[in-house]
This record gives C-alpha cells, structure tokens and sequence, in this order.
C-alpha cells in the first residue's frame, strides 16, 4: 500500500528525447522497482506552467509510488546520486530544469487510505509553495478541493492532497481521471474559484499524457 510518492518534473536537452526515454524505459525505472519498498511507477510528457499569467512550456512528470517516505529517504536521492555509474550520470546529464519531491499523502477526495497507481492515460498535478503559511494552505485545500474536483460521472476518478517532506513547504493535487474519458480539474474554473487565495501563492500545473507503459503494454 502506497503512502508516499516521489515526484520527478523535467525538461529534456534537444535531440536527446529517444535515447533518455529508451533508458529510463527500459534501464532506470525496473532498476527503480526492484528496491524494496517501491511499487509502481508512471511517466508523463505534457505542459507546466504558473496556474496565473504564465505561458506553459514542455515537462516530463516521472511518479514513484512507495510504501512510505522511508522508501525514497534510506538511501536518499542524493545518496542515489552519489552510487550512479557513468552512463547514469550521462542520461541524467540530458535533462534541463530538473527538480523532484517526495510527497507524503495526507488524505484524498475520494477516501482512499493510498495512492493508487494513477489508471487515466491524462493527469493533472498542482504544485503549491506556501512559503510558510502551511496551516491556511491545508485548511483551503481541505474546505475548497472536495468541490473543484467532483466528478460524479467518474467514480473511479482519484484525488490526493500531499505534502512535501523534501521541497519545503510545498503542498500537491494529483488528480487521475481513472478509466473514463479523461476529465481532470477544469483549469478556468480551478483560476476562478482560487484566484482570491492563491493570488500570494506560486501555484504550478502540469497536464500530460502517460508515455510509459502505454495502455496496450500493461
């Protein structure tokens, strides 16, 4: 049962996409899976960008599903990193903007007691820098997150709140759409409703397609 996520968010330097992808594909992430305490992983191609006056540009999102935050902390990344043999380090070398946190979840929408292996080819993830007001952060996300996310024509649809416990101050939504059609959280609406209390706050969202494993190969 997952209770931890570790979350990867980069770019890619140009002409480097089909030989990083068939390494992390096929190398790194079944070297990932087989530490203990790692039990899923998922990989997405989509945009990022400031939810407010913000053009949006590429991003890969890179998911870790984990038994608890021990599981990505004993060894820790930089630990990780200072193991990682040549070729490693020559693929990770390809990636620009490169920046990851280990979530904790908190509680979800819909009552899962886990993070479930997100199912839906789309996600949504918002990242929130609340740069010290956690407290009034979590108590909107609590009162405001189970009305901008219902979908009741999609009862498979899963949303979680996390919180960093590497990033520093840092809160997460990750929404997984499931089996239906795609729906994810409306964008204009999540800007409306949120505008007034976020407007102090950097607030960050991805949007992509599941490039890894594709539907058929699961």
């Amino acid at each position: 049962m997952s209770q931890a996520i570790w979350i990867l968010q980069y770019d890619l330097t140009s002409g480097s996409e089909y030989e990083y992808l068939n390494w992390f594909h096929n190398i790194h992430i079944p070297e990932k899976l087989a530490r203990p305490g790692y039990l899923w992983a998922l990989h997405y191609k989509g945009q990022i960008g400031a939810l407010v006056n913000s053009e949006s540009k590429r991003s890969f999102l890179a998911l870790f599903g984990g038994v608890s935050t021990r599981t990505f902390l004993d060894p820790s990344p930089a630990e990780l990193r200072g193991m990682q043999d040549g070729f490693t380090r020559e693929m990770m070398g390809k990636r620009i903007s490169s920046k990851g946190d280990v979530f904790a979840l908190e509680w979800s929408v819909n009552g899962s007691k886990n993070v479930q292996e997100p199912r839906s080819m789309q996600i949504d993830f918002f990242s929130i820098r609340a740069d010290g007001n956690d407290e009034e952060v979590g108590a909107w996300a609590a009162r405001a997150m189970p009305l901008l996310f219902q979908a009741p024509e999609s009862n498979d649809s899963k949303t979680y709140k996390l919180i960093s416990v590497t990033g520093g101050h840092f809160h997460g939504i990750l929404h997984d759409a499931g089996f239906h059609h795609p729906i994810g959280p409306n964008k204009k609406v999540f800007k409306s409703q949120t505008s007034e209390f976020l407007r102090n706050f950097f607030v960050e969202h991805f949007n992509g397609q599941r490039v890894w494993p594709l539907e058929n190969d699961q």
